[in-house]
């Protein structure tokens, strides 16, 4: 069994990017979305106008930073499972076990969109979440910011990225 991380969100978070789990590469460094190729703190860096080249170069304090200032919020829908490798499709779907989102809704009541970080974290929510508890806010799937999705080139995942999250 693989553990996720704690979830990153203030009492200002606005906007919930969930994951599935944490690549090997997260787990290795003990923080979201560090593989280098991953898109993630590319499009972050873009969005608070600050374009850099080498995103994981850039030390985790400027990381929480641009967060906060966006508003979102980082967690994964599962809290553990088994899988090998990094791949979505390795997690052995009877080992699947969700965070608690009632109680992290309950602590974050201002948390009012939900942005699914690609089509397996939106599987994941609504097959271990119950719906009663994000019934009131606004669930969005976004393009997986992972190397693993090469249909889109990181250009058009930033533009899909942008159309949500300065529209909120």
């Amino acid at each position: 069994m693989i553990s996720g991380f704690k979830p990153i969100i203030n009492q200002q978070t606005r906007l919930l990017v969930l994951g599935t789990m944490p690549s090997v590469s997260s787990i290795q460094e003990q923080f979201y979305y560090a593989h280098p190729r991953n898109a993630f703190w590319w499009i972050i860096a873009q969005l608070v106008n600050e374009p850099v080249e080498h995103h994981h170069l850039i030390q985790l304090p400027q990381k929480y930073a641009w967060l906060k200032q966006l508003r979102l919020g980082l967690w994964d829908v599962l809290a553990q499972c088994q899988r090998e490798g990094s791949l979505d499709s390795a997690i052995v779907r009877s080992s699947e076990q969700a965070n608690d989102f009632a109680t992290l809704f309950a602590q974050y009541p201002t948390i009012d969109t939900i942005i699914c970080n690609g089509q397996t974290a939106h599987k994941l929510l609504y097959r271990h979440v119950d719906a009663s508890l994000y019934q009131n806010k606004r669930v969005v799937t976004l393009p997986s910011t992972s190397p693993a999705n090469a249909r889109l080139c990181p250009e058009q995942k930033l533009k899909r990225w942008q159309e949500v999250i300065q529209a909120s």
